[in-house]
């Protein structure tokens, strides 16, 4: 059976054309690392905090991808933290330990089906962020009357520090992250958030198409409730719609 040496040893070997540096096996760390978070300069211990950095608390069998034609793809034990918008590789050969993969645009992740990849801007895809990089996934792509579009998805959280009780009939409020959602769509480069309300889906759409994106919604009653399958699909059809009368 291959471990995660290897794994390291094969990875680093075929993208070091590409100059990209995988985490030596020094950078492995006991899982129990893992049980604390930094907000600012504090270390905070999660058991005191409402709510999960990550997006699945699991590691999950995906996929390491090599951003490139024709790049490499393999396999390894990941996971995801939203909080710290980075990828966490789980070493095969001592499930105690994992280490945190170096974020690169040269590096794409699959996870649960979904596509990641690492932007480094522009800025309004990280408004909701504390960095101006980081990982979106690529929920759908369309190229149509010599137009290319994509839709975006970016996972992030805030945290709210704990209120203290301040007299005998306040409990006070343990931390928290609070996990949000935010869509993107990309049109020849150009980028803009589209929200998810019936009523507020077209605001960020070029002038000229606000009035005809607001009726198309209407007419097909999209609603943008549902999972977050359901929710894409409906992003879909606006989109489509939208590459339809450019």
């Amino acid at each position: 059976m291959k471990t995660k040496i290897l794994f390291l040893f094969i990875l680093v070997t075929s993208f070091s054309f590409a100059q990209i540096n995988m985490n030596s096996m020094g950078d492995w760390r006991d899982l129990t690392a893992f049980d604390q978070m930094m907000v600012g300069d504090r270390e905070i211990e999660l058991d005191k905090v409402n709510g999960s950095p990550l997006l699945y608390e699991d590691f999950k069998i995906g996929k390491i991808i090599e951003e490139k034609e024709d790049g490499e793809e393999m396999e390894g034990e990941i996971r995801y933290n939203i909080f710290k918008d980075e990828f966490e590789l789980m070493m095969e050969d001592d499930r105690s330990k994992a280490g945190p993969v170096q974020k690169t645009n040269q590096l794409g992740f699959e996870l649960e089906g979904e596509r990641f990849k690492y932007f480094h801007g522009p800025r309004i895809l990280f408004e909701n962020g504390r960095s101006p990089n980081g990982y979106l996934v690529i929920v759908d792509e369309f190229e149509k009357n010599g137009n290319k579009a994509q839709i975006l998805k970016r996972y992030y959280q805030d945290f709210i520090p704990e209120q203290k009780s301040e007299s005998s009939y306040d409990t006070g409020r343990p931390a928290q992250l609070k996990s949000s959602v935010a869509y993107y769509i990309s049109v020849n480069g150009d980028y803009f958030e589209i929200e998810t309300s019936k009523r507020k889906a077209n605001n960020n759409f070029p002038g000229e198409f606000k009035k005809e994106i607001k009726n198309f919604i209407k007419k097909n009653k999209i609603k943008f409730r549902g999972d977050s399958n359901e929710k894409e699909e409906q992003i879909s059809s606006v989109v489509e719609y939208y590459l339809d009368i450019m």
